[in-house]
């Protein structure tokens, strides 16, 4: 898996080189998004993938089992188009390849669900409002950014090179909003916080990384225990009211 990622990530900073300037808004689309959803995107499917054979720990099964219909749903419906527009009789265009429009829905579903999260509670404490609006912006941000690329390939404003990618970026960035919000949801109500040991057995194979992920993994321990902590206290308080 560690030279599928490799992979992927390199056909996308290449095809993207390739690509000629497109004006301040599309290049910081580029930036923002891109090669980098492309690698997070592949991430995540192979987490899920390895969820469902169940090679993964049980609270990450627990969380794909959550999203799996969605997920299987969106693959399904990616391989008939494919299907259909290669079978068609008329000549097969990447520029009508509707793969951008495909990750609308899970745009959409994915704001929704992390505005849902600031009505949750952790050990009988709200959720940072701040937190969640931030969240809720940046994706929004992404969502307003990806509709706009994809009106511009819509309006066949792009090569047949160029729209792919931009399509294939959109519903990787849909993909990460989706899976990430609902990884959150997921956490605040569970009250605890995995790291998948999938992500970082794979993330620590590679040399050149800083171990911000195992880094990630050593503080949701802590804030777990902190958590812990938390409901102690809230379940002693409880008591102490009742008495």
């Amino acid at each position: 898996m560690k030279y599928i990622l490799i992979a992927v990530i390199f056909i996308s900073m290449i095809w993207e080189m390739s690509l000629h300037n497109d004006g301040l808004l599309l290049n910081l689309y580029r930036m923002g998004v891109g090669t980098s959803m492309w690698g997070c995107a592949t991430l995540i499917l192979f987490d899920f993938f390895l969820a469902r054979i169940k090679r993964n720990s049980p609270f990450m099964q627990e969380f794909y089992e959550t999203i799996k219909n969605d997920l299987i749903i969106c693959g399904v419906w990616g391989v008939s188009i494919v299907a259909i527009n290669y079978f068609a009789p008329s000549k097969y265009s990447f520029l009508n390849f509707d793969v951008a429009g495909l990750g609308v829905p899970f745009f959409l579903y994915g704001i929704s669900t992390m505005s849902k999260c600031g009505k949750l509670s952790i050990a009988g404490r709200k959720i940072s409002q701040k937190i969640i609006l931030a969240m809720s912006f940046l994706f929004l941000l992404a969502y307003i950014g990806s509709f706009y690329v994809w009106w511009q390939i819509l309006n066949n404003s792009f090569t047949p090179a160029k729209s792919l990618w931009y399509q294939i970026s959109i519903l990787c960035t849909a993909i990460f909003v989706f899976t990430e919000s609902n990884r959150m949801r997921f956490y605040i109500e569970k009250e605890r916080i995995e790291a998948s040991p999938v992500l970082l057995d794979l993330l620590s194979s590679f040399k050149s990384t800083t171990g911000m992920y195992k880094q990630t993994a050593i503080a949701s321990e802590q804030w777990n225990k902190e958590v812990q902590r938390l409901k102690r206290e809230e379940r002693k308080s409880k008591k102490s009211k009742k008495r």
